[in-house]
């Protein structure tokens, strides 16, 4: 039993909740959420990642009346790494198209297909996704990725 909601957050980010499991669009809305930590709106460069994780928890137990199995930070370093990754193929897409190499081009065929593989964030507990233990690892390592991603998130400029 799936539901979809748009958050009460400013920016209305689109997330579909299926049991063990949660999809997270990678839009502008997103973006500017995650975008407030590093422009200084808000204190400390993961609160807004680490405030969407949290409300994804809290709004899938409320609903399934159990636990989605995720660390708050596994999954805040999820939606951040998912994000930078389709930015940043979609702003070496754009490089990759000034330097007059055509669709067809073998690179631009992959950078387009990681771009779009991470469109959607699929966030699954550790028995249906496959590259959770990343995340899990990743969130155990957080004081040496977050300012890159964080970094990385106000670098790349987000053109769809």
């Amino acid at each position: 039993m799936a539901f979809f909601e748009h958050t009460p957050f400013d920016d209305k980010i689109h997330i579909l909740y299926r049991h063990k499991a949660v999809h997270v669009r990678v839009d502008r809305a997103l973006l500017e959420h995650l975008r407030r930590g590093v422009t200084g709106t808000r204190k400390g460069h993961m609160l807004p990642a680490l405030e969407i994780a949290r409300y994804i928890k809290k709004k899938y137990a409320d609903h399934f009346h159990e636990e989605l199995q995720i660390s708050d930070h596994s999954l805040a370093l999820e939606l951040m790494i998912h994000m930078t990754a389709f930015m940043g193929g979609r702003s070496l897409d754009r490089g990759l198209s000034y330097l007059r190499l055509s669709e067809q081009n073998p690179a631009r065929r992959f950078v387009r297909y990681v771009a779009d593989h991470v469109e959607v964030i699929d966030c699954g507990e550790k028995a249906i996704d496959t590259n959770r233990f990343v995340f899990d690892i990743a969130a155990t390592i957080r004081p040496l990725v977050y300012p890159a991603e964080a970094l990385s998130l106000w670098i790349i400029p987000f053109r769809q």
